[in-house]
């Protein structure tokens, strides 16, 4: 009993090491050394399977937390989870505090895949045993937010945090410990966000009552002190971020040592705001101390280690150091690599963790630029584009490749088929925290299971783990990629809008040329693309569109007729529209193709790799030389030139012949209105507004024409449905065919882009099926094709994510298994004009042109035929792929 009480005491000390007073926990905590030596007295003694032996370890814990040395505690706490779960079983709240505990050593420590696996659980089981309103289960959600905004998950963890500051106030109280800790999480979420008008008043608030509370030199009130500097530094008011940076630096130095992480975290970011004041010789030192003491307390590839590199190398550049610059980018970019590669996180994980550090790539390619290492720059580049998908494209490639047995594939299959309905539960409950983090969970637990079960594979057959290694191709590669009349075009898009343009060419090698900063990139090209979408200026209106022409000449796209400025013009008529479409293409075309007009105007086929706000811009509609690039140019798009080297292989290793040899696969003319039909319940369609698509069986019916019946398939109206795609998959059918064509509609949401989708028939829908294929539910499908041909709206769109490019239907249908892919990235304005696009499109690629000419070639067409010859007919229809 005396054990038990010691326990209860020791974790009492831990709780109020974090939220009420220091001296409260280091009446337990005790010389380090010494509780460390009694420790293993007493397990000498006595061996592990104690509860005296746990006190006695809670309580050496305490101490080193209370240091700051997560990393001589992580043992220790390690060893008291398995203890606590011996004498007390999973569920016992002991159990569950040192669950707690390793937990937040592992994400001290910076390793957050791990951090993340304990506290899912941990919300899970204080769920189960607690209730959802138990200070300990808020804990918990508490908890796995840090986790999300550690792993660059802001929305998730700002839902999750909001839920949590709400609930600690009602159960807790507004200025309990707590809440004040919720409070602080949601401002960091909010400063992440770059909500920062936001954040400023709950720090504020934050720190005024755990000053009154705590007092003005208690660790959680530095913390404050400390984010409220931060939210002031976010705003550009360094003058006033300063003295409270300051002020904080030294109260942690007096109240927890100059090692403790919340000191290195101060000092810091007192570094940044010196070097945003000039004060770039102080920065400097700050960042040299930085740099060293959080390698030394931290590790070298901790997060925070990485973050002071990035900052250092900065500070160096600033003062023309720039080998000294590259030398510490070049430690940051191996450290990254090294957490990527480390860990179980999910795709989704890895995506978020690693565009937190792309600028840093980014602007390690210009440097090498500058100076003059052009395969370094482009090695860089091709390390921020599509890295998931290069795995997740690999993974399929290894897993067709007809090295597993039919029961081992079929097992990898069945796992897809799991994880895939988890995505889509979770693209539904977007707005429901609590839900999201539980299927989130279960959903990791058999992602971890999945891949054990890979590994397995692999270390049964060499050849499969040699298949699902990716390999970031050097520009030395393009020499047998880029075939001889193509040039690739690989774009690097920085935050404040620096790009580079790399020039691959398989006889001339690699060039790459620093674009300079392009002002205004990110609004000038969504404009260009919404104003080539309609067809006059009328059109543009009935959109709730207004185009402004600005004092400077530049122009502003706005919802509202009135004035966005005083000296704003509203552009009247279709003269002045086309005027100005024709204004920013050459003024485009100038920037991102004249200065590499010599390497690329003589190649007749463009590979173009885009970047950022690129990804959507359609290149064809450019000017180079005063001629509209479409004219003379055959362009598609691709994410890398490692994404190519994964197409081409998938292209040697087509299977669709070993099946019969079917051509094409079309599904469309659904029915979605009329008797039975859910669209009118379906809140992803606002109104029910999905109308039945006239063109589409007619569509259907010339494609098919064009085809051997006995090689193509036409699946319309009542079969255009998802129950009979999902059927077609599992019974492999769909991997008969090389060409599929989707006549149908598309959906786009740019604030939930997890739902963008195909959609096909809404009446009388099959159990466990709403007729949306969405992004999430692709990856469970397997492809073979050689092209899908998506005649719907806005299938080209999608969400981008730094590192990966857009996530979209095209993304997914690589992993799916498909090769190339033609998309829009507009409605099409006129049903009739789609059709006739694909009929054109097919009609070309039956004499024998391969998809990229047959694309580039209906599109002249459609520009000298008169009626169709605006871009907002030819212009969206983009092809990825090659």
């Amino acid at each position: 009993m005396k054990a038990m009480v010691r326990i209860v005491l020791i974790v009492i000390a831990l709780y109020c090491w974090l939220t009420v007073q220091p001296a409260a926990a280091a009446a337990g905590a005790g010389d380090t050394g010494q509780l460390k030596a009694r420790v293993e007295a007493q397990i000498a003694a006595q061996g592990e399977n104690n509860p005296d032996v746990l006190a006695a370890m809670l309580e050496l814990i305490a101490g080193y937390w209370q240091q700051g040395r997560h990393g001589e505690s992580l043992p220790w706490s390690e060893k008291a989870l398995r203890l606590s779960r011996n004498l007390f079983g999973e569920k016992h709240a002991f159990t569950l505090s040192c669950m707690s505990g390793l937990a937040t050593d592992y994400r001290s420590l910076g390793r957050y895949s791990e951090a993340l696996a304990l506290d899912e659980r941990l919300l899970v089981l204080r769920q189960e045993v607690l209730g959802d309103k138990h200070p300990d289960t808020l804990a918990a959600m508490s908890n796995l937010a840090s986790d999300y905004r550690r792993l660059g998950r802001y929305e998730d963890a700002l839902t999750l945090d909001e839920t949590t500051v709400n609930l600690k106030t009602a159960v807790l109280g507004a200025k309990h410990p707590e809440t004040l800790t919720g409070m602080n999480n949601l401002a960091a979420d909010y400063r992440k966000l770059g909500r920062f008008q936001e954040a400023m008043p709950v720090d504020k608030q934050a720190l005024a009552t755990r000053t009154e509370i705590l007092g003005e030199k208690h660790p959680a009130t530095l913390a404050s002190l400390n984010n409220l500097a931060s939210d002031y530094y976010a705003m550009g008011w360094y003058g006033d971020a300063a003295p409270l940076q300051e002020k904080a630096l030294r109260l942690s130095a007096e109240t927890l040592g100059d090692k403790h992480p919340d000191f290195l975290a101060c000092l810091a970011n007192l570094a940044l705001t010196y070097h945003k004041m000039g004060r770039y010789a102080e920065a400097l030192a700050l960042e040299e101390k930085s740099v060293k003491l959080r390698a030394e307390v931290l590790g070298e590839q901790h997060p925070e280690t990485l973050i002071s590199l990035n900052n250092m190398a900065a500070d160096f550049y600033i003062q023309g150091r720039n080998n000294e610059a590259a030398a510490y980018l070049q430690k940051l970019v191996d450290g990254v690599e090294e957490l990527r590669r480390s860990g179980d996180l999910s795709p989704e994980n890895r995506q978020a963790f690693f565009a937190q550090w792309i600028q840093s790539y980014k602007n390690f390619a210009l440097l090498a630029l500058e100076q003059k290492d052009q395969t370094k720059a482009f090695h860089l580049a091709e390390l921020t584009k599509a890295r998931t998908l290069l795995e997740l494209t690999a993974n399929r490639l290894a897993d067709a490749s007809g090295v597993l047995s039919p029961d081992e594939s079929a097992r990898l299959d069945d796992y897809q088929v799991r994880i895939t309905r988890y995505n889509d539960l979770l693209a539904n409950v977007l707005d429901k925290a609590v839900e999201r983090a539980r299927l989130e969970t279960e959903k990791n637990d058999l992602l971890r299971e999945y891949g054990q079960y890979r590994a397995s594979l692999m270390d049964k057959y060499p050849k499969y783990r040699q298949l699902n290694e990716v390999n970031i191709m050097e520009a030395a590669a393009a020499q047998r990629l880029v075939p001889p009349q193509t040039v690739m075009i690989s774009y690097v898009q920085t935050s404040d809008n620096k790009v580079i343009a790399f020039v691959l060419d398989s006889a001339a090698g690699l060039k790459g040329v620093s674009l300079g900063e392009i002002p205004q990139l990110d609004q000038m090209a969504a404009t260009f693309r919404e104003v080539l979408a309609t067809r006059d200026i009328n059109q543009l209106r009935e959109n709730g569109k207004y185009l402004w022409r600005l004092a400077d000449g530049s122009y502003i796209l706005t919802d509202s007729p009135l004035k966005p400025a005083e000296s704003a013009e509203p552009l009247k008529d279709n003269k002045q529209l086309y005027a100005y479409v024709s204004q920013t293409a050459k003024y485009l075309g100038d920037k991102l193709l004249a200065p590499v007009a010599a390497d690329i105007q003589g190649k007749r086929q463009w590979l173009i790799s885009p970047d950022g706000t690129l990804n959507l811009l359609p290149f064809e509609t450019l000017f180079l030389n005063d001629r509209q690039v479409v004219l003379d140019h055959d362009v598609s798009y691709i994410q890398s030139l490692s994404m190519l080297a994964l197409l081409k292989q998938r292209g040697e290793e087509a299977r669709w012949e070993q099946f019969s040899g079917k051509d094409l696969f079309a599904m469309g003319a659904a029915y979605y209105q009329g008797p039975g039909s859910a669209l009118n319940g379906n809140t992803r369609v606002r109104g029910g507004s999905l109308q039945d698509l006239r063109s589409s069986e007619p569509e259907l019916d010339a494609l098919a024409g064009l085809f051997s019946s006995a090689r193509c398939a036409v699946y319309k109206k009542g079969a255009a449905t998802e129950a009979k795609l999902l059927e077609l998959n599992k019974s492999k059918e769909l991997a008969r065919y090389r060409y599929l064509l989707f006549s149908v509609h598309g959906y786009f949401d740019a604030a939930q882009p997890d739902m963008n989708s195909i959609v096909l028939g809404q009446k009388d829908l099959a159990p466990g099926t709403d007729g949306f294929v969405t992004v999430t539910k692709w990856p469970g499908y397997s492809l073979n094709s050689d092209l899908v041909y998506l005649s719907a709206c806005e299938t080209g769109r999608g969400k981008f994510v730094p590192g990966e490019g857009v996530l979209g239907l095209t993304y997914v249908l690589y992993v799916a298994g498909n090769k190339n892919t033609v998309a829009t990235l507009w409605k099409t304005l006129d049903d009739d004009s789609a059709v006739e696009f694909s009929k054109s499109f097919f009609a070309k690629l039956m004499t024998g042109q391969d998809q990229v000419r047959a694309l580039n070639e209906t599109k002249r067409e459609f520009i000298s035929g008169g009626r169709y010859s605006l871009p907002v007919y030819w212009a969206p229809f983009v092809l990825y792929g090659i």
